[in-house]
Protein backbone atom coordinates (compact mmCIF):
# COMPACT_ATOMS: atom_id res chain seq x y z
CA UNK A 1 0.00 0.00 0.00
CA UNK A 2 1.28 3.82 -1.09
CA UNK A 3 1.69 6.33 1.94
CA UNK A 4 -0.31 9.37 1.67
CA UNK A 5 1.19 12.50 1.73
CA UNK A 6 -0.91 13.70 4.36
CA UNK A 7 0.09 11.05 6.77
CA UNK A 8 3.28 11.34 8.61
CA UNK A 9 6.13 9.04 7.60
CA UNK A 10 9.31 8.29 9.51
CA UNK A 11 10.20 7.97 13.07
CA UNK A 12 7.74 8.57 16.02
CA UNK A 13 7.53 12.78 16.86
CA UNK A 14 10.42 14.02 18.76
CA UNK A 15 10.51 16.23 21.81
CA UNK A 16 7.25 18.80 21.47
CA UNK A 17 6.86 20.40 24.11
CA UNK A 18 8.48 23.59 25.71
CA UNK A 19 10.34 21.69 28.01
CA UNK A 20 11.64 19.02 25.48
CA UNK A 21 9.67 15.99 26.64
CA UNK A 22 7.51 14.55 24.16
CA UNK A 23 3.94 14.23 23.84
CA UNK A 24 2.28 10.75 24.29
CA UNK A 25 -0.87 11.57 22.26
CA UNK A 26 0.82 12.89 19.57
CA UNK A 27 3.14 9.37 20.07
CA UNK A 28 -0.50 7.13 19.83
CA UNK A 29 -1.51 9.67 17.29
CA UNK A 30 1.43 8.58 14.88
CA UNK A 31 1.69 5.03 15.62
CA UNK A 32 -2.39 4.94 14.74
CA UNK A 33 -1.56 6.80 11.76
CA UNK A 34 1.28 4.41 10.92
CA UNK A 35 -1.21 1.90 11.19
CA UNK A 36 -4.04 2.77 8.92
CA UNK A 37 -1.17 3.41 6.12
CA UNK A 38 -0.51 -0.20 6.51
CA UNK A 39 -4.17 -1.33 6.23
CA UNK A 40 -3.86 -2.41 9.51
CA UNK A 41 -5.81 0.06 11.66
CA UNK A 42 -9.14 -0.86 13.36
CA UNK A 43 -12.39 1.09 12.13
CA UNK A 44 -12.77 4.41 13.67
CA UNK A 45 -15.78 2.68 15.30
CA UNK A 46 -13.83 -0.17 16.56
CA UNK A 47 -10.91 1.34 18.35
CA UNK A 48 -9.13 -0.75 21.08
CA UNK A 49 -6.60 0.57 22.87
CA UNK A 50 -4.05 -1.02 26.20
CA UNK A 51 -4.69 1.22 28.95
CA UNK A 52 -1.85 1.94 31.11
CA UNK A 53 -1.11 4.54 34.41
CA UNK A 54 1.70 6.80 33.84
CA UNK A 55 2.36 9.72 37.44
CA UNK A 56 -1.34 9.16 38.02
CA UNK A 57 -2.67 9.56 34.29
CA UNK A 58 -4.02 7.23 31.92
CA UNK A 59 -2.74 6.78 28.49
CA UNK A 60 -3.65 4.22 25.82
CA UNK A 61 -1.64 3.08 22.67
CA UNK A 62 -3.89 1.16 19.97
CA UNK A 63 -3.72 -2.67 20.48
CA UNK A 64 -2.52 -3.18 17.25
CA UNK A 65 0.72 -1.74 17.86
CA UNK A 66 0.89 -3.43 21.25
CA UNK A 67 2.99 -7.14 20.49
CA UNK A 68 2.98 -8.02 24.23
CA UNK A 69 3.15 -6.98 27.97
CA UNK A 70 5.95 -8.84 29.49
CA UNK A 71 7.46 -8.46 32.85
CA UNK A 72 10.62 -6.02 33.20
CA UNK A 73 13.68 -8.66 32.93
CA UNK A 74 17.46 -8.51 32.93
CA UNK A 75 18.46 -5.59 31.36
CA UNK A 76 22.11 -4.90 29.90
CA UNK A 77 23.24 -1.43 29.48
CA UNK A 78 24.27 0.56 26.73
CA UNK A 79 27.68 2.08 26.66
CA UNK A 80 26.73 6.47 25.94
CA UNK A 81 23.26 5.54 25.44
CA UNK A 82 20.21 8.65 26.13
CA UNK A 83 18.98 9.00 29.03
CA UNK A 84 15.62 7.22 28.77
CA UNK A 85 17.25 4.33 26.70
CA UNK A 86 17.33 1.68 30.00
CA UNK A 87 19.21 -1.11 28.24
CA UNK A 88 17.89 -3.73 25.52
CA UNK A 89 16.50 -6.92 26.44
CA UNK A 90 16.36 -10.27 25.18
CA UNK A 91 12.84 -11.09 23.85
CA UNK A 92 12.70 -14.93 22.56
CA UNK A 93 16.06 -14.02 20.91
CA UNK A 94 15.21 -10.56 19.83
CA UNK A 95 17.56 -7.52 21.41
CA UNK A 96 14.91 -4.80 21.77
CA UNK A 97 15.75 -1.87 23.17
CA UNK A 98 14.07 -0.83 26.49
CA UNK A 99 12.57 3.12 26.42
CA UNK A 100 11.68 4.14 29.67
CA UNK A 101 9.23 6.42 28.73
CA UNK A 102 8.91 8.44 31.86
CA UNK A 103 12.57 9.98 31.32
CA UNK A 104 11.72 10.67 27.83
CA UNK A 105 8.78 12.61 28.43
CA UNK A 106 10.33 14.62 31.20
CA UNK A 107 9.05 12.88 34.54
CA UNK A 108 11.89 11.57 37.16
CA UNK A 109 12.71 8.59 36.46
CA UNK A 110 11.72 5.42 38.64
CA UNK A 111 13.42 1.99 39.90
CA UNK A 112 10.83 -0.63 38.31
CA UNK A 113 9.36 -2.34 41.05
CA UNK A 114 7.25 -5.29 41.13
CA UNK A 115 4.37 -4.11 39.07
CA UNK A 116 6.26 -2.77 36.32
CA UNK A 117 5.88 -4.13 33.16
CA UNK A 118 7.72 -3.66 29.44
CA UNK A 119 5.21 -2.90 26.53
CA UNK A 120 6.67 -4.41 23.29
CA UNK A 121 5.30 -2.40 19.96
CA UNK A 122 5.52 -3.42 16.77
CA UNK A 123 6.08 0.24 14.81
CA UNK A 124 6.92 1.26 11.32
Amino acid sequence: MERNAGIPAGPPPGPSRADGSVDLLAFADWVSSDQKVRGTAEPEEERTYVAFILDHEEYGLPVGSVREVLRVGELTRVPQAPPHIRGVTNVRGSILPVVEIRTRIGLDPLDPGPAARVVVLEVG
